[in-house]
């Protein structure tokens, strides 16, 4: 079943990039915080 293996691969991966820009968005977020107080 080579076309499931792809999806999945290709699925991880747009997870794997959304998910590195919510950590890079959340790490703005929090030094953004720490500038402010």
């Amino acid at each position: 079943m080579p076309g499931i293996a792809e999806i999945n691969i290709a699925e991880i991966d747009t997870l794997a990039k959304k998910s590195k820009k919510d950590l890079i968005l959340l790490f703005f977020k929090k030094v953004f915080f720490i500038h402010l107080l």
